[in-house]
């Protein structure tokens, strides 16, 4: 498996501000590296409400020009400080749609000298799916991103962007909560018109926003599922539309209470739940994916070069933990070449996931001994990864358990019946087969040269050369003995003559 061949660089402190001025939030995000996997330095988000009265009366909400000003004042302020590099600033749907809204951004971009361009609802939509593409690169389906004016539509194929659409079906669209029960109709007629311009049957749909996040938390809380991270969480149209129903059936302060969101946030859902609710019944998709990346990333990715798009973001961003974090940067792609031989049929999914298990497998070994395998359950399962879902990660996160002491108990969390059986046998033999590797070389480059393991159908048989036998001293044989039980096959050392 191909692996870049990254160096230290000016690249990897170059700090990007995008600042998002929306119809209901104004945000800024600055990513550090101009790389696959960039570092989120800083994010903040202030609730404004622009877009708060922009159909009924044509202008910004005056109090969120106000809140406005006061954040992008302060944004900029930040940038400064924090000695940004590059600034990128863009305004939706409800300084496009105000008639002041030119006004305003002129006003903002001459009092902090930040340059803000007015992106169309087209613009909006594809960006956003860039925004997907930077965490599923080979995404297929249609992306929704909903905002507080508008929601954007695009159709992705194999990473190819092929249409995109824009409506004003956000919350703040409609004046109030009685005028959205009366729109009911003009949902259906704005989907199916949607409907009626996509290029193929989508299956599958990407939900973007802050009202889909807080929609499949309420479905995480209702299923009980153990592993808290928005991105990659699935759901099948039809447990979506379960979910949404209950949403619908339930007052605010019980949907807080469940949950813990906040009122605004809930408020919100409510009009998400029609939406989706219109959307299965219209667009009939087969499963949806929360993607927490969107129009920001969206326009990170796109100033990204080409050959670094085309790049495997989980093994880059494993690359950086090594680079920054293992004794010996280099040796995870040893280690991957060498305890390859002990699996058999894996697909190339399977094997890009063991590249980054092994990447990742000394990562960790600042920590004290007796927590070092809990922690690399923590920190894989909660780390800003993006290219793998959520089986995925607790594979990684059991591996690595098991490349320490600990593992076992580790396994038997209630997090880990995500995983599925034959996935959890594969996770413990990788985690013991690079807990024998790390001791064999001590994770040193080049450690490896004299060991050999390979499989046979009754045996596991590791290989040392003759003029390298002292590498079997101390553990090694009880090491290989608890590796050959994983496998179900009987451990053998041979010192080799050379």
């Amino acid at each position: 498996m191909l692996i870049s061949n990254q160096k230290f660089s000016r690249t990897e402190a170059f700090k990007t501000a995008i600042i998002d001025i929306g119809s209901n939030s104004v945000r800024i995000v600055i990513l550090k590296g101009i790389k696959r996997s960039p570092e989120y330095f800083y994010n903040e988000k202030v609730i404004c409400k622009l877009g708060f009265g922009v159909k009924v009366k044509g202008f910004l909400n005056p109090e969120g020009i106000t809140l406005a000003f006061k954040t992008l004042a302060r944004f900029s302020l930040l940038i400064s400080k924090m000695k940004v590099d590059k600034t990128i600033g863009v305004a939706t749907a409800a300084v496009r749609e105000a008639k002041d809204g030119q006004e305003f951004l002129g006003k903002v971009s001459k009092e902090t000298g930040i340059p803000f361009r007015v992106l169309s609802g087209r613009q909006e939509a594809k960006y956003s799916a860039k925004g997907v593409l930077f965490g599923w690169p080979k995404a297929n389906g249609l992306v929704c991103d909903i905002g507080g004016l508008s929601v954007e539509f695009c159709e992705v194929l194999k990473g190819e962007i092929l249409s995109a659409q824009s409506v004003n079906l956000g919350p703040l669209a409609f004046a109030n909560e009685k005028e959205m029960e009366g729109q009911k109709r003009s949902f259906k007629h704005s989907l199916k018109n949607i409907n009626s311009k996509l290029t193929r049957k989508n299956k599958s749909v990407f939900l973007v926003g802050g009202a889909w996040r807080a929609l499949a938390k309420v479905d995480m809380e209702l299923k009980g599922y153990p592993l808290k991270i928005l991105h990659e969480y699935r759901m099948r149209s039809k447990e979506m539309e379960e979910t949404a129903s209950w949403c619908l059936s339930q007052s605010e302060a019980e949907i807080i209470k469940r949950t813990g969101l906040s009122k605004a946030r809930v408020s919100s859902i409510k009009h998400a739940c029609r939406v989706i609710l219109d959307l299965i019944l219209i667009l009939k998709p087969d499963k949806f994916f929360v993607s927490s990346y969107g129009l920001r990333e969206g326009l990170f990715f796109e100033k990204l070069d080409e050959c670094v798009k085309v790049q495997d973001p989980l093994i880059e961003v494993s690359l950086d933990y090594e680079k920054r974090s293992a004794r010996f940067p280099g040796f995870g792609a040893e280690l991957y070449d060498w305890v390859l031989p002990i699996f058999s049929k894996l697909t190339k999914l399977e094997k890009k996931v063991i590249l980054s298990a092994c990447l990742l497998h000394d990562t960790i070994w600042f920590a004290h001994p007796d927590y070092r395998s809990e922690l690399c359950v923590e920190t894989i399962t909660r780390a800003n990864m993006v290219g793998i879902d959520h089986s995925g990660r607790l594979f990684l996160g059991l591996a690595l358990a098991f490349r320490y002491k600990g593992g076992a108990q580790i396994s038997e969390l209630p997090t880990f019946r995500i995983l599925r059986q034959r996935d959890k046998e594969k996770a413990i033999i990788l985690g013991k087969a690079m807990r024998l590797g790390a001791l064999l070389s001590g994770s040193a480059l080049g450690g490896l040269r004299k060991a050999k393991l390979s499989v046979s159908s009754k045996e596991l048989v590791l290989m040392i050369d003759e003029d390298a036998k002292a590498l079997a001293g101390g553990i090694v044989k009880k090491r290989l003995v608890s590796l050959g039980d994983a496998l179900n096959l009987k451990a053998k050392l041979v010192i080799e003559n050379v």
